[in-house]
């Protein structure tokens, strides 16, 4: 028995990758969205494009076979919690790490300036003591 298949079951991953790719390069050409949001658009594209193509290609239990990959939890608890401290202790060092930053390109060019300031007045004092000692 010949199992006939449609022209989207035939190129469904060419499919998906053409469209993703597409989609991707065009909601930031001609959408007028936020800065904050194409990125999330552009890494939610997939998903939905997978579900849909599932869709066109297996049927509603395609679409439910893939669903329910999502939430099947194949490590332990304790590492989804590693996980995500993990992330948010990178993200707070990075954050005081871009206030040092700042603090500092703010407090160096006072520092220096009054450094310079002390020096400059050192020269003066020591141009003058010399200046006095040749005029004896």
């Amino acid at each position: 028995m010949k199992k006939t298949s449609t022209l989207m079951e035939q190129y469904a991953l060419t499919a998906f990758l053409v469209l993703t790719l597409l989609i991707s390069l065009a909601i930031p050409l001609y959408f007028s969205l936020p800065q904050e949001v194409v990125p999330l658009m552009i890494a939610i594209i997939p998903a939905i494009l997978a579900i849909i193509l599932t869709a066109l290609t297996v049927g509603r239990k395609g679409v439910g076979t893939l669903l329910k990959k999502l939430f099947q939890w194949r490590v332990g608890f304790k590492w989804y919690l590693v996980a995500f401290g993990l992330a948010l202790v990178l993200r707070l060092t990075m954050s005081v790490l871009a206030l040092l930053f700042v603090a500092l390109a703010i407090l160096l060019p006072i520092l220096t300036e009054r450094e310079l300031g002390r020096k400059s007045e050192a020269d003066v004092d020591m141009r003058t003591t010399e200046q006095a000692a040749m005029a004896r």
